[in-house]
C-alpha cells in the first residue's frame, strides 16, 4: 500500500523517485510514495532459461535499435489501454495521469519514463544491464490479466467499483489511512478552515432541525471558537470542551490535536450521524452548543479522512493500470522489432506449425483409410467362402413348404366357398319373400 509522506505545497516542490502528488481537495494535496505499492517485481522469479532467451533476442538488436524498440508513442499506448482495460473510469484516470507525468516530468514510475513529447520509454541505465529489462518485462501479460480480472465491477455496467456511484457510499475504516500518514500529513488533515467548518455546521443544523434559539446558541459557540479573542468572558462558556485546540484567528483556521486517542474520540462522537441519524436536536445551553460544534469538527475530520482514502485507492489503481499497460506495450514493441530484424514473425512461425500439423493429420487419415480398405477386403473374402458352403443346403430348404402353410391355405379356400354358398341362399330366400308378398296383394 502507498504511503502519504508529506504535504505538497506547489508545483516547484521537488519529489523523489516513485512519488506522486495526491490531490484531495482545493485546500489539501499530499505526496504519495509508491515504493510500498508493489508495482515492480524482483529478479528472483526469473529463470535462467528465460533470461538466456531474452538476451538472445536483445543481442540481435543494436543499441540504437534496442532503444527504439523500447519506445512507445502515446497513440500506441492509448490504443493498448482501450483494448485491455474495460472500465472507462480507469482509462480516463490513466490518461489524466499520463498527461500529468508528461507535463511535470516527475519520476513517479521509475524506471519507466514519459518524455515531454509523450513517448513512453525506459530509463537509460537499464540498457546497460539487459537483465534489468528482462526482470521488468517478466510475466507482464499474466500480471495485466490478473489486474483486470481482480477488479470488482458494477452489475449494471463495465465500470469498476472505484469508479461507480456505489463506492461513494462505502464507509471504510478511517484508521487504515491514518496509519500510513506521516506526522506532517496528520497535522494538515487536522487543520480545519473556518469556512469549511461553517459549511458543515449549516448542514448539520438543517439536518437535525434546530429551532431558532438553539441555532443561535450553536452559532455563538462557533463564533467563540473561531473569532472571539477571549471566549472565557462569555457566560456559560466551558473552556475544557475546546481544550487542546489551537486557534489562528488572523488566518481563521484551527489546529486539532494530532494524537490518535483524540481523533478516535472525535470520530466516535459522530458515528450516529455517519450511520444516518437525522433526529431533531436542541442546544438550550452554551455547553451543549459547544458540544455540537465539536461534533461538526468530527464530521469535518471524518469526511476529510474518507476523501483521502477514496483518492488514495483510486490513484493506486491508476498507477497499477498505467504500469501494467505500459510494460505490456513495451514488450509488444520489443517483440515486433526483434521479429522484423530476424525476418520472420510469430504469425509465420505459427502458420508453419499449423501446416506441419495439417500434414501429419492428413497422413494419419490416409493410413486409416488403407486399414479400413484392407479390413473390408478380408471380410468380403470370408463372406464369399461361407456362401459357397451354404449354397447346397439352402436350395433344398427353399423347395420345402411347411405343413402349417398348406393347412392355412386350405382353410382359407374352404371359408371362401362357404361364404359363396351363404350368399346364394340369402338371395334365394329374399326372392321367395318378394314373390309371396306379390301374391297376397
Amino acid at each position: 500500500m502507498a504511503k502519504l509522506v508529506e504535504v505538497y505545497r506547489n508545483d516547484d516542490q521537488k519529489l523523489n523517485k516513485r512519488q506522486l502528488p495526491l490531490f484531495v481537495d482545493e485546500n489539501l494535496t499530499m505526496v504519495m510514495d509508491l515504493n510500498g505499492l508493489g508495482l515492480y517485481f524482483g529478479s528472483s522469479s526469473v529463470r535462467a532459461k528465460e533470461i538466456d532467451k531474452f538476451l538472445d533476442m536483445y543481442n540481435s538488436l543494436t543499441p540504437a535499435e534496442a532503444r527504439q524498440a523500447f519506445s512507445v508513442d502515446w497513440k500506441e499506448f492509448f490504443a493498448a489501454l482501450s483494448q485491455t482495460i474495460p472500465c472507462v473510469g480507469c482509462r480516463r484516470s490513466v490518461e489524466r495521469l499520463y498527461e500529468q507525468l508528461r507535463k511535470s516530468g516527475h519520476p513517479a514510475l521509475e524506471p519507466l519514463q514519459i518524455t515531454p513529447d509523450g513517448t513512453l520509454t525506459i530509463k537509460d541505465d537499464h540498457f546497460q544491464g539487459p537483465r534489468l529489462v528482462c526482470t521488468l518485462l517478466h510475466n507482464h501479460n499474466s500480471r495485466l490479466n490478473q489486474l483486470v480480472e481482480n477488479q470488482f465491477r458494477s452489475k449494471k455496467n463495465r465500470r469498476c467499483v472505484l469508479h461507480s456511484l456505489d463506492y461513494q457510499r462505502v464507509r471504510a475504516p478511517w484508521k487504515e489511512v491514518w496509519d500510513i500518514m506521516r506526522p506532517q500529513c496528520r497535522e494538515e488533515v487536522l487543520l480545519i478552515d473556518a469556512g469549511s467548518l461553517m459549511v458543515t455546521l449549516e448542514g448539520y443544523l438543517q439536518k437535525h432541525r434546530f429551532c431558532g434559539e438553539c441555532r443561535t446558541k450553536v452559532l455563538r459557540a462557533y463564533w467563540l471558537l473561531v473569532e472571539e479573542p477571549e471566549p472565557t468572558r462569555e457566560k456559560g462558556y466551558i473552556p475544557a470542551l475546546y481544550a487542546g485546540i489551537k486557534r489562528c484567528l488572523p488566518d481563521k483556521h484551527i489546529h486539532l490535536p494530532t494524537n490518535t486517542e483524540y481523533v478516535t474520540t472525535l470520530v466516535a462522537r459522530v458515528q450516529p450521524d455517519i450511520m444516518g441519524s437525522s433526529g431533531e436536536r436542541h442546544a438550550k445551553t452554551l455547553e451543549v452548543a459547544q458540544g455540537e460544534v465539536i461534533t461538526c469538527l468530527g464530521l469535518c475530520v471524518y469526511e476529510r479522512l474518507h476523501r483521502i482514502q477514496m483518492r488514495l485507492r483510486e490513484e493506486e489503481t491508476t498507477c497499477q493500470v498505467l504500469v501494467a499497460v505500459a510494460i505490456d506495450s513495451l514488450s509488444r514493441k520489443f517483440q515486433t522489432c526483434v521479429e522484423t530484424k530476424r525476418g520472420i514473425t510469430k504469425l509465420e512461425l505459427l502458420a508453419l506449425e499449423l501446416t506441419q500439423e495439417e500434414i501429419v493429420k492428413q497422413q494419419r487419415k490416409e493410413m486409416k483409410k488403407l486399414k479400413r480398405k484392407k479390413r473390408r477386403e478380408r471380410k468380403a473374402g470370408n463372406d464369399s467362402k461361407t456362401e459357397d458352403e451354404e449354397g447346397d443346403t439352402s436350395s433344398d430348404e427353399e423347395c420345402y413348404i411347411p405343413i402349417e402353410d398348406v393347412k392355412q391355405f386350405q382353410s382359407q379356400v374352404n371359408i371362401s366357398q362357404r361364404r359363396e354358398e351363404l350368399r346364394k341362399n340369402l338371395r334365394a330366400k329374399f326372392a321367395q319373400m318378394c314373390n309371396n308378398r306379390s301374391h297376397k296383394s
